[in-house]
């Protein structure tokens, strides 16, 4: 079965994500980390049209963007033609085989949802440096709200074939397995009600 996230027009998802409030959250995100560990090399996972970049520092040494729709990526390349050192590589991050990507800051947001967690955490595992970031923003159970917003954007619907919430405890104790330290972690509560839980943790 093709994946869902293929088939969302950029246009589309953007306009769906800004109604909700998330697009701005992740770029707020994006910004207030890149701003706080100032790293080197860069990983985004699912990074879409490239949300948040005009955040990157030009200092920065690598920027690998990394998403399932090659579409979202034509279009992160044409909106940031001068944005130096920057690389794309489209698949599924949970079966992705490189050994070519090392990076001192990864930044997942809203991808666990749509992965194997286990699977995934090994791939971060192995392209994180030692003492590195990983910071992840998951989307948090609520009974009385729909998972996937309600859209005048049909196309985003076809997201709750997939979507799958994280259950937080689970998250944590799946990066202990696999020797990552909480750094810190907080609760954001946007105006739709919806709850996000964004943690940062070191390898």
């Amino acid at each position: 079965m093709k994946n869902p996230w293929t088939k969302i027009p950029a246009e589309e998802y953007e306009q769906h994500m800004l109604e909700v409030g998330q697009l701005q959250l992740i770029n707020s995100t994006f910004k207030n980390y890149l701003h706080l560990y100032k790293p080197r090399d860069i990983i985004i996972l699912g990074a879409t049209t490239g949300n948040g970049f005009e955040n990157i520092d030009d200092k920065i040494n690598s920027i690998t963007a990394i998403d399932i729709n090659n579409d979202y990526l034509i279009e992160l390349k044409n909106r940031f033609p001068n944005l130096q050192h920057l690389s794309t590589i489209c698949g599924d991050i949970q079966h992705l085989k490189t050994t070519r990507l090392s990076s001192d800051f990864i930044y997942a947001a809203l991808i666990f949802e749509y992965v194997n967690l286990n699977k995934t955490i090994l791939n971060i595992k192995s392209w994180l440096k030692s003492r590195g970031k990983l910071v992840t923003v998951l989307q948090m159970p609520n009974e009385n709200i729909s998972a996937v917003s309600p859209s005048r954007f049909k196309s985003v619907g076809q997201l709750n074939e997939i979507m799958k919430l994280v259950n937080i405890p689970y998250f944590e104790e799946v990066m202990i397995e696999n020797n990552f330290s909480k750094e810190e972690s907080k609760i954001i509560t946007l105006q739709s009600g919806k709850q996000f839980y964004i943690g940062v943790h070191s390898k």
